[in-house]
């Protein structure tokens, strides 16, 4: 089967456990309810992503803007032994702006100074999380908003899911990309906070919610993240990619956990492999 879908196609694993994924935004979760998802992984029928970006999406880092994609083909191929190819083809064509009280856009040049300072210490202090959180979640109530708006495209980025049981295959491929001034690339792999609370490494570090830190470094070979129900996800820490763990619950706004990749875009290619796990 072929084509372009608007309701979610799933694909079923084994144990309850099931992979969603559609050409629109789906599903319509706080902040980033407009962006385009990856996989989004589910049990026994409910949806565990919340507020994260799924299995395999990106986010695209230039020098004087970050972009994001609302625009997106689905094409999906039945392979034998019910082995899947997808193919999700991501419109790098939204930026993310402030919107102050309903009425006017906060500039850029000078929000976007302020928010890499503020990120820089929420990154750095982790001791004081809690009270830059009780900030985020404050924004909303003074009227500030982060509204995803479309722009210029600059390029499409292509990701090749291959769905066999409990194992995703991913390619990634920028060659699409515009170029000029592109930083670095940005892989999501993110379900929901409240689902996967716990995480693991192949150190014998074990962490749980807000230890797991917001974006931190993952310096073990393997990673993992599990939830009460016994569903885990792991990913390995490769070469010519930085994996970074991460866990950020805020009320009316944020809600993910994952395991996420900074690459160069030095090489137009990334291949990696997501393992899915249930323990009875």
């Amino acid at each position: 089967m072929t084509g372009n879908y608007s309701l979610p196609i799933v694909f079923h694993l084994k144990n309850g456990v099931s992979l969603k994924i559609s050409d629109v935004p789906f599903p319509r979760n706080l902040e980033i309810s407009e962006l385009q998802k990856g996989l989004v992984l589910s049990f026994n029928g409910i949806d565990l992503i919340e507020e994260g970006a799924g299995f395999g999406s990106p986010v695209i880092k230039y020098r004087d803007k970050t972009y994001f994609s609302k625009t997106a083909k689905v094409k999906v191929e039945e392979k034998p032994e019910k082995t899947y190819k997808v193919t999700k083809n991501f419109l790098m064509d939204s930026i993310s702006l402030k919107h102050f009280q309903g009425q006017r856009w906060i500039n850029d040049a000078i929000y976007h100074p302020i928010h890499r300072i503020f990120s820089l210490f929420y990154l750095k202090l982790k001791p004081f999380r809690p009270f830059f959180n009780l900030m985020i979640s404050k924004r909303k109530k003074i009227g500030i908003e982060t509204r995803f708006v479309r722009t210029k495209p600059r390029g499409v980025v292509d990701f090749t899911y291959k769905i066999r049981k409990g194992t995703i295959d991913i390619t990634v491929d920028i060659s699409k990309l515009c170029k000029e001034n592109l930083e670095e690339v940005v892989i999501l792999n993110e379900q929901g906070a409240s689902q996967f609370p716990l995480y693991c490494d192949s150190d014998g570090l074990n962490l749980s919610k807000e230890e797991i830190g917001a974006w931190d470094i993952v310096k073990a070979d393997s990673a993992k993240l599990m939830n009460a129900d016994g569903i885990s996800y792991s990913q390995e820490n490769l070469g010519g990619a930085c994996l970074i763990r991460g866990w950020e619950k805020i009320k009316d706004r944020h809600s993910w956990s994952g395991l996420n990749y900074i690459i160069k875009p030095c090489n137009n290619k990334f291949r990696y492999k997501i393992m899915i796990s249930k323990y009875a």
